[in-house]
């Protein structure tokens, strides 16, 4: 008896269907890693199933398009390959992962960012970003989501990003991890409506400058940790928020009292804070004076508001809908 042969999808499907199969396996591989290989990697491995399959990936732009580079010396394998894996993806916008460590590749860097016109998604992960000014760049016309990641001891300076964000016209999703001031943060970021930031030792004032540089925002996660200075008194006028509807603060203490006080938010519509161990007397012991009258002066109405602390046992949970009015 003889045993059928498998059928190739490339013969009875449409080439756009087996595109687009290809391709979600591909996104798929980069929400759920496999330990085995890089979603980077995948397209290489399609191509070693035969020819037909090979020819096919060779001619899909979006399969080649979602890249992971080590630009670090001696963590590039050839140069020349990555110019070729760049070449392959035409021009389908890129989503590009960008490792840097203490020895930049600089040549790396700048096959990488001479298709900065291209960049959809940029996660860059660094110890430091003095080469960012060297690089030459174009401008990041499509880029819509920038995700920076900074080593906890190499502090960030705002102005070792102008060259990426000096004219960013699309870019609406911003995640930053800074250790140590980052210097005035001076920004055109009308566009961004989605905003994380993983603050350590750094100043709260800070955080209005962002807010002041970003009206539009409409969702805010912001992480404040370690030493901070005297508190500062919060501005004469708060800050317009005309369209956030979500706001996080974690691990802030008593600087999350400060945001509140400096903000309108009039459609906040969600609340959710963790408070540090030293304010946690405020919350359990009913000493809430000053974060109740916070919460009413960002002039929401209806809200939904979580509170927390990560020990166990000392969790409260208020759910506002339309049961709680400020």
């Amino acid at each position: 008896m003889c045993k059928k042969q498998p059928i190739d999808p490339l013969e009875v499907l449409p080439p756009e269907l087996v595109g687009y199969i290809f391709h979600l396996r591909l996104l798929d591989s980069i929400h759920s890693p496999d330990t085995k290989y890089s979603y980077s990697q995948l397209p290489a491995l399609i191509c070693l199933v035969s020819k037909s399959w090979r020819n096919f990936v060779y001619s899909s732009p979006l399969l080649w398009a979602h890249v992971l580079v080590k630009a670090s010396q001696g963590a590039v394998p050839a140069l020349h390959a990555l110019q070729k894996r760049l070449e392959r993806s035409q021009s389908a916008p890129l989503f590009l992962d960008v490792m840097v460590g203490n020895r930049p590749d600089r040549d790396a860097l700048r096959v990488i960012f001479a298709e900065s016109s291209r960049i959809r998604h940029l996660n860059l992960t660094a110890l430091d970003l003095s080469w960012c000014n060297d690089i030459p760049t174009y401008a990041f016309t499509q880029l819509s989501k920038l995700t920076v990641h900074m080593d906890r001891d190499s502090p960030i300076h705002m102005d070792e990003l102008s060259a990426i964000l000096s004219y960013v016209p699309h870019l609406c999703s911003v995640n930053l991890s800074c250790i140590g001031d980052p210097g005035p943060i001076k920004v055109n970021g009308h566009q961004i409506h989605s905003l994380f930031l993983d603050f350590v030792h750094v100043p709260v004032t800070r955080i209005l400058e962002v807010f002041a540089a970003c009206p539009n925002l409409r969702e805010v996660i912001i992480k404040l940790s370690g030493e901070y200075d005297s508190m500062p008194m919060p501005p004469k006028e708060r800050i317009l928020l005309p369209e956030l509807r979500s706001l996080s603060l974690l691990y802030g203490t008593r600087n999350l009292t400060f945001v509140l006080k400096s903000i309108r938010t009039p459609l906040l519509s969600s609340l959710q804070i963790s408070w540090g161990v030293a304010m946690l007397g405020n919350v359990t012991s009913g000493q809430s004076g000053l974060f109740w009258p916070a919460v009413r002066a960002c002039g929401t109405g209806y809200l939904s508001i979580s509170i927390w602390n990560t020990r166990p046992g000392l969790y409260m949970m208020l759910e506002g809908g339309d049961a709680l009015r400020l």
